[in-house]
Protein backbone atom coordinates (compact mmCIF):
# COMPACT_ATOMS: atom_id res chain seq x y z
CA UNK A 1 0.00 0.00 0.00
CA UNK A 2 1.22 3.76 -0.62
CA UNK A 3 0.76 6.50 1.78
CA UNK A 4 -2.36 7.27 4.19
CA UNK A 5 -4.33 10.34 2.94
CA UNK A 6 -7.40 11.82 4.69
CA UNK A 7 -9.55 14.23 3.75
CA UNK A 8 -12.94 15.68 4.65
CA UNK A 9 -14.60 14.98 1.49
CA UNK A 10 -14.24 11.41 1.68
CA UNK A 11 -13.06 9.03 -0.48
CA UNK A 12 -13.41 7.52 -4.41
CA UNK A 13 -12.70 3.88 -4.61
CA UNK A 14 -11.62 2.70 -8.35
CA UNK A 15 -11.73 -0.84 -9.69
CA UNK A 16 -9.05 -1.84 -12.43
CA UNK A 17 -7.03 0.88 -11.42
CA UNK A 18 -3.21 -0.22 -12.65
CA UNK A 19 -3.73 0.46 -15.98
CA UNK A 20 -5.79 1.92 -19.03
CA UNK A 21 -9.16 3.90 -17.75
CA UNK A 22 -8.89 3.28 -14.51
CA UNK A 23 -4.94 4.19 -13.91
CA UNK A 24 -5.88 7.34 -15.44
CA UNK A 25 -8.78 8.21 -13.26
CA UNK A 26 -6.75 7.34 -10.27
CA UNK A 27 -4.32 9.91 -11.81
CA UNK A 28 -7.12 12.87 -12.68
CA UNK A 29 -8.36 12.17 -9.22
CA UNK A 30 -4.99 12.73 -7.02
CA UNK A 31 -4.19 15.71 -9.30
CA UNK A 32 -7.22 17.37 -8.23
CA UNK A 33 -6.38 15.91 -5.00
CA UNK A 34 -9.38 13.82 -4.34
CA UNK A 35 -8.70 10.70 -2.18
CA UNK A 36 -8.69 7.73 -3.75
CA UNK A 37 -8.50 3.86 -2.95
CA UNK A 38 -7.28 2.47 -6.23
CA UNK A 39 -7.89 -1.18 -6.20
CA UNK A 40 -6.17 -3.43 -8.53
CA UNK A 41 -5.14 -6.98 -8.98
CA UNK A 42 -1.85 -7.90 -6.50
CA UNK A 43 0.83 -8.60 -9.34
CA UNK A 44 3.35 -6.61 -10.90
CA UNK A 45 0.68 -3.85 -12.23
CA UNK A 46 -0.41 -3.12 -8.77
CA UNK A 47 3.04 -2.70 -7.47
CA UNK A 48 3.98 -0.58 -10.12
CA UNK A 49 1.35 1.67 -9.07
CA UNK A 50 2.25 2.31 -6.09
CA UNK A 51 5.71 3.10 -6.23
CA UNK A 52 4.17 5.68 -8.76
CA UNK A 53 3.81 8.13 -5.71
CA UNK A 54 0.80 9.51 -6.72
CA UNK A 55 -0.58 12.22 -3.66
CA UNK A 56 -3.29 11.31 -2.16
CA UNK A 57 -3.71 8.09 -3.17
CA UNK A 58 -3.72 4.65 -1.63
CA UNK A 59 -3.41 1.14 -2.85
CA UNK A 60 -4.75 -2.41 -2.27
CA UNK A 61 -5.37 -5.38 -3.90
CA UNK A 62 -8.56 -6.38 -5.59
CA UNK A 63 -9.80 -9.19 -7.01
CA UNK A 64 -13.23 -9.33 -8.19
CA UNK A 65 -13.62 -13.27 -8.71
CA UNK A 66 -12.54 -14.32 -5.19
CA UNK A 67 -15.41 -13.48 -2.30
CA UNK A 68 -12.89 -13.12 0.26
CA UNK A 69 -10.63 -10.53 -1.80
CA UNK A 70 -14.02 -8.43 -2.06
CA UNK A 71 -14.69 -8.71 1.16
CA UNK A 72 -10.91 -7.27 2.46
CA UNK A 73 -11.88 -4.75 -0.04
CA UNK A 74 -14.83 -3.29 1.24
CA UNK A 75 -13.60 -3.73 4.86
CA UNK A 76 -10.51 -1.66 4.24
CA UNK A 77 -12.65 1.06 2.32
CA UNK A 78 -14.83 1.39 4.85
CA UNK A 79 -12.22 1.70 7.74
CA UNK A 80 -10.88 4.63 5.88
CA UNK A 81 -11.03 8.07 7.74
CA UNK A 82 -13.20 10.15 6.50
CA UNK A 83 -15.07 7.62 5.07
CA UNK A 84 -16.10 6.96 1.27
CA UNK A 85 -18.06 9.50 -0.93
CA UNK A 86 -17.72 7.65 -4.12
CA UNK A 87 -17.32 4.31 -5.75
CA UNK A 88 -16.07 3.81 -9.42
CA UNK A 89 -16.31 0.59 -10.81
CA UNK A 90 -14.04 0.10 -14.25
CA UNK A 91 -12.55 -3.04 -13.73
CA UNK A 92 -13.05 -5.31 -16.40
CA UNK A 93 -12.35 -8.76 -18.49
CA UNK A 94 -12.37 -9.62 -22.18
CA UNK A 95 -13.57 -13.08 -23.41
CA UNK A 96 -13.80 -14.23 -27.53
CA UNK A 97 -14.82 -17.60 -28.27
CA UNK A 98 -17.08 -19.88 -30.30
CA UNK A 99 -19.85 -21.10 -28.04
CA UNK A 100 -19.26 -24.78 -29.12
CA UNK A 101 -15.64 -24.52 -27.26
CA UNK A 102 -16.97 -22.01 -24.32
CA UNK A 103 -15.06 -23.20 -21.60
CA UNK A 104 -17.64 -22.38 -18.18
CA UNK A 105 -14.93 -21.32 -15.81
CA UNK A 106 -13.83 -18.58 -18.34
CA UNK A 107 -17.60 -17.57 -18.52
CA UNK A 108 -18.11 -17.11 -14.67
CA UNK A 109 -14.99 -15.48 -14.19
CA UNK A 110 -15.81 -12.95 -16.91
CA UNK A 111 -19.33 -12.60 -15.18
CA UNK A 112 -17.40 -12.48 -11.39
CA UNK A 113 -14.97 -9.47 -12.59
CA UNK A 114 -17.06 -7.58 -14.72
CA UNK A 115 -20.75 -7.69 -12.73
CA UNK A 116 -20.99 -10.24 -9.91
CA UNK A 117 -17.81 -8.64 -8.21
CA UNK A 118 -18.58 -4.71 -9.03
CA UNK A 119 -22.47 -5.48 -7.37
CA UNK A 120 -20.81 -7.14 -3.99
CA UNK A 121 -18.55 -4.43 -4.01
CA UNK A 122 -21.37 -2.12 -3.93
CA UNK A 123 -23.77 -3.89 -1.74
CA UNK A 124 -20.97 -3.62 0.34
CA UNK A 125 -20.16 -0.38 0.07
CA UNK A 126 -23.81 1.25 0.02
CA UNK A 127 -24.54 2.05 3.99
CA UNK A 128 -21.11 4.21 3.80
CA UNK A 129 -22.14 5.88 0.36
CA UNK A 130 -25.76 6.59 1.67
CA UNK A 131 -24.67 7.98 4.82
CA UNK A 132 -21.84 10.42 2.81
CA UNK A 133 -22.75 13.75 3.86
CA UNK A 134 -21.83 14.94 0.38
CA UNK A 135 -24.66 12.47 -1.52
CA UNK A 136 -22.98 9.19 -2.30
CA UNK A 137 -22.09 8.50 -6.19
CA UNK A 138 -21.69 5.55 -8.32
CA UNK A 139 -20.04 4.98 -11.86
CA UNK A 140 -20.66 1.86 -13.62
CA UNK A 141 -17.74 1.63 -16.52
CA UNK A 142 -19.93 0.22 -19.38
CA UNK A 143 -19.43 -0.12 -23.11
CA UNK A 144 -21.38 0.59 -26.66
CA UNK A 145 -21.31 -3.05 -26.41
CA UNK A 146 -24.04 -3.20 -23.18
CA UNK A 147 -26.26 -2.08 -26.06
CA UNK A 148 -25.77 -4.50 -28.71
CA UNK A 149 -24.31 -7.71 -29.69
CA UNK A 150 -21.56 -9.16 -31.64
CA UNK A 151 -20.70 -13.51 -32.84
CA UNK A 152 -18.05 -14.43 -30.51
CA UNK A 153 -17.83 -11.39 -28.45
CA UNK A 154 -20.83 -12.11 -26.99
CA UNK A 155 -20.14 -13.38 -23.56
CA UNK A 156 -18.28 -9.90 -22.54
CA UNK A 157 -21.56 -8.03 -24.53
CA UNK A 158 -23.61 -9.69 -21.92
CA UNK A 159 -21.44 -8.82 -18.50
CA UNK A 160 -22.31 -4.88 -20.17
CA UNK A 161 -25.87 -5.60 -20.59
CA UNK A 162 -26.16 -6.34 -16.93
CA UNK A 163 -24.19 -3.67 -16.07
CA UNK A 164 -26.25 -1.55 -18.03
CA UNK A 165 -29.51 -3.19 -16.14
CA UNK A 166 -28.25 -3.34 -12.72
CA UNK A 167 -27.27 0.36 -13.09
CA UNK A 168 -30.56 1.64 -13.84
CA UNK A 169 -32.47 -0.63 -11.64
CA UNK A 170 -30.04 0.36 -8.62
CA UNK A 171 -30.22 4.05 -9.67
CA UNK A 172 -34.18 4.18 -9.06
CA UNK A 173 -33.70 2.56 -6.20
CA UNK A 174 -31.79 5.12 -4.54
CA UNK A 175 -33.37 7.50 -5.55
CA UNK A 176 -34.45 9.01 -2.76
CA UNK A 177 -31.14 7.90 -0.38
CA UNK A 178 -29.38 11.02 -2.60
CA UNK A 179 -26.87 8.08 -3.69
CA UNK A 180 -26.40 9.37 -7.71
CA UNK A 181 -25.72 6.17 -10.04
CA UNK A 182 -24.40 7.07 -13.34
CA UNK A 183 -23.35 5.05 -16.60
CA UNK A 184 -20.02 5.89 -18.42
CA UNK A 185 -20.88 4.21 -21.59
CA UNK A 186 -17.49 4.28 -23.64
CA UNK A 187 -17.28 3.43 -27.10
CA UNK A 188 -13.75 1.83 -28.89
CA UNK A 189 -10.88 2.76 -26.10
CA UNK A 190 -7.26 2.55 -26.73
CA UNK A 191 -6.55 -0.09 -24.29
CA UNK A 192 -5.14 -3.84 -24.27
CA UNK A 193 -8.42 -5.60 -22.50
CA UNK A 194 -9.23 -7.48 -26.10
CA UNK A 195 -5.33 -8.84 -26.99
CA UNK A 196 -5.50 -11.72 -24.73
CA UNK A 197 -9.01 -12.72 -25.39
CA UNK A 198 -8.07 -12.89 -29.01
CA UNK A 199 -4.96 -15.14 -28.41
CA UNK A 200 -7.20 -17.25 -26.09
CA UNK A 201 -10.04 -17.68 -28.67
CA UNK A 202 -7.68 -18.67 -31.96
CA UNK A 203 -6.21 -21.72 -29.65
CA UNK A 204 -10.43 -22.27 -28.57
CA UNK A 205 -10.68 -23.13 -32.73
CA UNK A 206 -8.70 -25.98 -32.00
CA UNK A 207 -11.47 -28.05 -29.98
CA UNK A 208 -13.58 -27.10 -33.33
CA UNK A 209 -14.28 -30.26 -35.31
CA UNK A 210 -12.22 -30.01 -38.47
CA UNK A 211 -15.97 -30.23 -40.44
CA UNK A 212 -17.49 -27.35 -38.42
CA UNK A 213 -14.38 -25.43 -38.82
CA UNK A 214 -15.23 -23.29 -41.59
CA UNK A 215 -18.21 -22.36 -39.97
CA UNK A 216 -15.99 -20.37 -37.52
CA UNK A 217 -12.95 -19.33 -38.60
CA UNK A 218 -13.17 -16.70 -40.87
CA UNK A 219 -15.78 -14.70 -39.14
CA UNK A 220 -13.81 -14.92 -36.04
CA UNK A 221 -10.79 -13.64 -37.76
CA UNK A 222 -12.50 -10.82 -38.90
CA UNK A 223 -13.71 -10.34 -35.43
CA UNK A 224 -10.46 -10.10 -33.87
CA UNK A 225 -9.07 -8.19 -37.09
CA UNK A 226 -12.10 -5.34 -36.76
CA UNK A 227 -11.63 -4.92 -32.80
CA UNK A 228 -7.94 -4.66 -32.94
CA UNK A 229 -8.20 -2.03 -35.82
CA UNK A 230 -11.47 -0.16 -33.69
CA UNK A 231 -8.75 -0.35 -30.60
CA UNK A 232 -5.94 0.81 -32.37
CA UNK A 233 -8.36 4.00 -33.00
CA UNK A 234 -9.68 4.22 -30.32
CA UNK A 235 -10.09 7.14 -27.27
CA UNK A 236 -6.99 7.26 -25.29
CA UNK A 237 -8.11 6.11 -21.95
CA UNK A 238 -7.72 9.30 -20.34
CA UNK A 239 -10.36 10.48 -22.21
CA UNK A 240 -12.78 8.32 -20.53
CA UNK A 241 -11.06 9.25 -17.50
CA UNK A 242 -12.16 12.78 -17.86
CA UNK A 243 -15.64 11.78 -18.41
CA UNK A 244 -15.37 9.67 -15.02
CA UNK A 245 -14.51 12.40 -13.22
CA UNK A 246 -17.08 14.80 -14.69
CA UNK A 247 -19.61 12.51 -13.58
CA UNK A 248 -18.28 12.40 -10.21
CA UNK A 249 -18.04 16.35 -10.43
CA UNK A 250 -21.35 17.45 -11.17
CA UNK A 251 -23.94 18.21 -8.99
CA UNK A 252 -26.92 16.66 -11.45
CA UNK A 253 -25.12 13.94 -13.11
CA UNK A 254 -26.55 12.36 -16.15
CA UNK A 255 -27.72 8.97 -16.23
CA UNK A 256 -25.54 7.54 -19.08
CA UNK A 257 -22.36 9.84 -20.37
CA UNK A 258 -21.60 8.26 -23.80
CA UNK A 259 -17.67 8.79 -25.04
CA UNK A 260 -17.02 8.68 -28.59
CA UNK A 261 -18.76 9.03 -31.92
CA UNK A 262 -18.95 5.59 -32.32
CA UNK A 263 -20.89 5.38 -28.71
CA UNK A 264 -23.83 7.65 -30.12
CA UNK A 265 -24.22 6.84 -33.73
CA UNK A 266 -24.13 2.50 -33.10
CA UNK A 267 -26.44 3.31 -30.29
CA UNK A 268 -28.27 5.38 -32.35
CA UNK A 269 -28.32 3.30 -35.62
CA UNK A 270 -29.25 0.40 -33.58
CA UNK A 271 -32.20 1.32 -32.15
CA UNK A 272 -33.01 3.02 -36.06
CA UNK A 273 -32.55 -0.03 -37.81
CA UNK A 274 -34.00 -2.67 -35.52
CA UNK A 275 -32.68 -5.87 -34.40
CA UNK A 276 -33.02 -8.00 -37.91
CA UNK A 277 -31.65 -4.87 -40.00
CA UNK A 278 -29.01 -4.23 -37.55
CA UNK A 279 -27.93 -8.21 -37.36
CA UNK A 280 -27.96 -8.58 -40.95
CA UNK A 281 -25.78 -5.08 -41.10
CA UNK A 282 -23.54 -6.35 -38.38
CA UNK A 283 -22.79 -9.83 -40.76
CA UNK A 284 -22.16 -7.71 -43.81
CA UNK A 285 -19.55 -5.19 -41.93
CA UNK A 286 -17.47 -8.64 -40.37
CA UNK A 287 -17.66 -10.20 -44.07
CA UNK A 288 -16.64 -7.23 -45.86
CA UNK A 289 -13.79 -5.95 -43.15
CA UNK A 290 -11.37 -8.82 -44.22
CA UNK A 291 -7.78 -8.34 -43.09
CA UNK A 292 -5.33 -7.53 -45.30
Amino acid sequence: MSGTPTSAQGWTVVTGASAGIGLETVRSLSAAGRPVLALALPDDALTALGAAGLGSVRVAPLDLADAASVGAAAELALGLPGGVRALVNNAGVALVSPSETLEPAALRRLFDVNFFGAVELTRRLLPALIGSPEGGRVVNVSSMLGRMSLPFAWPYCATKHAVEAWSAGLRMELHRTGVKVCVVRAGAVNTAIWAPAHVKARALLQGVPPERLDLYHKILERVVHRSRKMAARGLPPARVAGVIVRALRDDRPRRVYRVGGDAVWYGLGRRVLGDGAWERLTLWRLHADRPK
